[in-house]
């Protein structure tokens, strides 16, 4: 499994956040889940304005592959208009544990 990491501080300190994690929900998430490998996402919030978007992928081809179709990219370059800074990495994940309930 790999995940792409986005570390961010959105504009407009905590409501900018919530604003940000919508945003992510509404326009990446829903092109991600239409993407062959899609395992999940998370929005982690931190104090503030600051946050981590998390998104889960079955492998590295999967998710080079959706991050390369325009769809996605659009829905990112929207969500950058919502953020103050923002990092981006790819990972691959090591140990997963999580329990759906």
């Amino acid at each position: 499994m790999f995940a792409r990491v986005i570390e961010f501080e959105a504009e407009g300190g905590a409501q900018g956040h919530d604003d940000a994690a919508k945003a992510f929900e509404r326009l990446a998430a829903t092109e991600m889940r239409r993407q062959p490998g899609y395992e999940g996402a998370y929005a982690l919030r931190s104090d503030g304005a600051r946050g981590i978007l998390v998104a889960l992928w079955e492998s590295e081809a999967a998710m080079l592959s959706a991050e390369a179709g325009a769809g996605l990219a659009r829905a990112m370059e929207d969500l950058g208009t919502l953020l103050r800074h923002s990092t981006s990495a790819a990972y691959e994940v090591g140990y997963a544990d999580h329990r759906v309930k």
